[in-house]
């Protein structure tokens, strides 16, 4: 172990409850000399086990240097998302803390030419608590009214790959009259839609009918992604693409092994890896290689917190081709309010990728025990 200025000496980890359906995981590593990286761990299940993994994992970490602790990382990626979670999360903080030392922005640990903005698009799915046709067109009029210059919407609440036809009808046509009343606010501006892996391939017709009709950007994850379905959803690129819109997926998957099948099977148009899964920095860099070499985009899912944010703003800046980057609007007051320092926010569609040493924000703590859980 090291006994040097920069070895760590405390890794905590937060769980915050932000919104009626929405924790978000964060993690801090401080070290000897008073620097201190954050990083996100937030998951939409099994929340205080990420958070107890964060701290067991982080309490290995303690008296390395955060090169050793990198390195100490590795043996403990694997494929599965609470252990991912928690990994990522250090994996964000220890890279910050390099980055820092090293007096230079984030992107710059991995691109000497990182690009300087980045499109973006919103998804206002969660700050939409009006289900209705009206509720979402009103997001959307508020995204616009942001800067935004593409939203993505999930609307087919409570379908299901395991209905029937009849059964999934009367669902199916309330997310139709979603995505119209979207596509009438929006104009020439690219419109995503989300099916978070809920339909079957019966319905799939019905689905794409409407996108086209719609002018949809992408279609994410419309069947589940399992091993044995991929020649399946590769099926429905084709089907898609042969009408004018693309397929979006593979948001869970871990580290390139994850990945891989999906890629070399194109699946999927765009690729879409998330900071806090896909297995750290290096992962994320290798993922977006390879589908690159495959002729396929990168998005990267990213629809969760502002350290999060920040960090996939930095490790986007860093890869090319880079398509467009997600970004949460609106769910809560909180994420700019934890945060201090330059966390980039869309302008005209767009957000500027900030120069500042290490990820460039820090927490604000006083603003995280309201929301701290016990």
């Amino acid at each position: 172990m090291s006994a040097g200025a920069r070895a760590i000496r405390a890794v905590t980890a937060r769980l915050l409850k932000v919104s009626a359906r929405s924790y978000w995981i964060l993690v801090e590593v401080g070290c000897a000399d008073g620097a201190t990286g954050v990083g996100e761990a937030s998951l939409h299940v099994s929340q205080r086990q990420v958070k107890a993994a964060a701290e067991l994992l982080g309490g290995r970490l303690l008296g390395l240097e955060p090169p050793a602790a990198l390195a100490a990382l590795d043996p403990w990626r694997e494929d599965d998302l609470v252990r991912a979670s928690a990994i990522c999360a250090l994996d964000q903080a220890l890279n910050d803390l390099e980055a820092q030392a090293a007096g230079i922005p984030l992107c710059r640990r991995f691109s000497d030419r990182p690009a300087p903005q980045l499109e973006v698009y919103a998804n206002i799915n969660r700050r939409t608590h009006d289900r209705s046709p009206e509720g979402f067109a009103a997001s959307a009029r508020d995204a616009v009214a942001a800067g935004f210059g593409a939203l993505k919407i999930a609307p087919f609440d409570d379908v299901a790959p395991s209905l029937g036809v009849g059964d999934a009808a009367p669902l199916l046509d309330a997310g139709f009259a979603r995505i119209e009343a979207v596509r009438a606010v929006l104009g020439h501006r690219r419109l995503l839609v989300d099916c978070h892996w809920r339909l079957s391939p019966e319905m799939l017709g019905p689905v794409l009918d409407v996108c086209v009709a719609n002018h949809v950007f992408w279609l994410e994850t419309p069947f589940p992604e399992e091993l044995d379905r991929i020649q399946e959803i590769r099926a429905v690129r084709a089907r898609a693409n042969a009408r004018g819109v693309r397929t979006a997926g593979c948001e869970l998957k871990i580290g390139r092994a994850g990945f891989a099948p999906y890629i070399a099977a194109g699946a999927y148009d765009v690729v879409m890896p998330d900071m806090k899964y896909v297995g750290g920095y290096q992962a994320f860099l290798s993922v977006s290689a390879d589908a690159a070499a495959a002729g396929l985009a990168v998005s990267p899912h990213n629809p969760t917190g502002p350290v999060c944010h920040a960090h996939t703003v930095q490790a986007s800046a860093a890869i090319a081709p880079f398509l467009i980057l997600e970004m949460q609007f609106d769910e809560t007051p909180a994420f700019e309010a934890i945060v201090e320092g330059a966390l980039p926010m869309p302008t005209d569609g767009h957000l500027q990728v900030p120069h500042t040493p290490g990820l460039g924000i820090r927490l604000r703590h006083e603003a995280l025990s309201a929301l701290e859980v016990a």
